[in-house]
């Protein structure tokens, strides 16, 4: 039940999509990194790998901020990290410094991740039950809806710019949250200051660690955000290079797979009254895992062009929304410390989107063949993942 306490809507919705945005809103550019430090497609995949540990350890690092002064103290403090990190990535093209790029990213990375861990522990606060999984639900819709907008942002300013210009726009981004931040409700129901004691931290963090339900789930969620991210990373350098499509036609064209999550999303919200969550959970699993086998045929037949990879993609990720939404809620649903609960899981989910990121990285994953392969080993540890989470009930 909502109540005056509770925060808007778009402001969560923008809060949420904060760090998405500034790992996509670059896809489009990586080619034209890579050209521009004369650095080869698996080095400049670094900048996605990166970004994402920076993301990951980001989880980690909010939560005892959070529970000792507040979620929007919180918040603040990481937009405002986000932005400095950007600065410096600005500041890489005129030093004509690849290494600089990575270290800002990383800085970037560790700042807005507080978007995502924020912005669960927010709604854990206010709402409960099927409440939290609609509210999920349409916020997973808003994460859908601006990486999309991002992606095509970026192709465009790559095309009629530079790529620096993708950086220029997520500084605006994150200066545009500084006054949202500061005029949102504080949601916590209490402050502890001995959570920021690393004895405190270490015991809290354990202590949500021990809950196998809470593993397992975050493990899905970190599936369907490695397949998100490969495919950010991927994507670009089978479209531009391998089929010859244009920078910001490739970005407009992007929106296609990310309206995908927006469909997920949708009917996730309309149906989750009446559906049993892990009963519409495994049926999701069967769209995805089948959509997957189809593509790999299509790939090896040598049918490979935009349709064959972005209506496939489409799919996935309305399936694997459903799958991410629901596992969410699922993650922290019996755990007491919500906060730690919240930050466990987003690191658990993100630790594995960076490990599968670097892997394709380091194994020059680059042509369609290749993502459809890892989409499959993918989809099959999340069949395992649900298997082991049936026995635990």
């Amino acid at each position: 039940m909502t109540t005056a306490r509770n925060p808007t809507f778009i402001s969560l919705a923008l809060i949420i999509c904060f760090g998405a945005i500034g790992a996509v809103v670059i896809a489009p550019a990586l080619p034209a990194m890579a050209a521009y430090f004369h650095v080869s497609a698996g080095q400049i995949e670094q900048l996605m790998t990166i970004y994402l540990f920076g993301y990951t350890m980001g989880q980690l690092l909010y939560a005892p901020i959070a529970h000792a002064f507040g979620r929007k103290p919180a918040l603040f403090l990481g937009v405002s990290i986000a932005i400095v990190g950007t600065v410096l990535c600005i500041l890489a093209e005129p030093l004509h410094s690849f290494s600089l790029l990575l270290f800002a990213r990383l800085f970037m990375a560790l700042g807005a991740s507080v978007g995502l861990k924020m912005t669960f522990t927010i709604v854990t606060d206010v709402y409960e039950g099927k409440q939290a999984h609609r509210h999920t639900a349409f916020l997973v819709s808003a994460f859908a809806i601006m990486p999309g907008v991002a992606t095509t942002i970026g192709g465009f300013l790559t095309q009629h710019f530079t790529w620096v210009s993708c950086f220029v726009f997520f500084a605006g981004y994150g200066l545009l949250l500084l006054p949202i931040t500061w005029h949102l409700p504080e949601t916590a129901k209490h402050f502890d200051r001995d959570a920021i004691k690393f004895s405190h931290i270490l015991k809290n963090y354990l202590a949500v660690a021990k809950h196998k339900r809470l593993v397992l789930h975050a493990l899905m969620v970190g599936v369907i955000t490695a397949m998100t991210y490969i495919f950010a990373a991927v994507g670009p350098f089978i479209a531009i290079h391998d089929l010859g499509i244009r920078v910001d036609v490739y970005g407009m064209l992007n929106i296609i797979p990310y309206s995908g999550i927006l469909l997920g999303s949708l009917i996730l919200a309309r149906l989750i009254g009446n559906v049993k969550a892990k009963k519409f959970m495994r049926a999701s699993f069967v769209i995805m895992l089948s959509t997957i086998l189809l593509m790999l045929v299509l790939f090896l037949c040598h049918l490979i062009n935009m349709f064959t990879l972005l209506a496939p993609m489409f799919i996935i990720m309305a399936s694997g929304c459903c799958i991410y939404s629901i596992a969410i809620n699922l993650a922290t649903s019996k755990v007491d410390d919500k906060t730690h609960g919240a930050a466990m899981m987003s690191f658990i989910n993100m630790g594995f989107a960076t490990l599968a990121t670097l892997l394709v990285g380091l194994f020059h994953v680059e042509h369609a063949v290749g993502l459809a392969i890892c989409f499959l080993l993918l989809s099959v540890f999340l069949g395992i993942m649900m298997r082991m989470a049936r026995k635990k009930r």
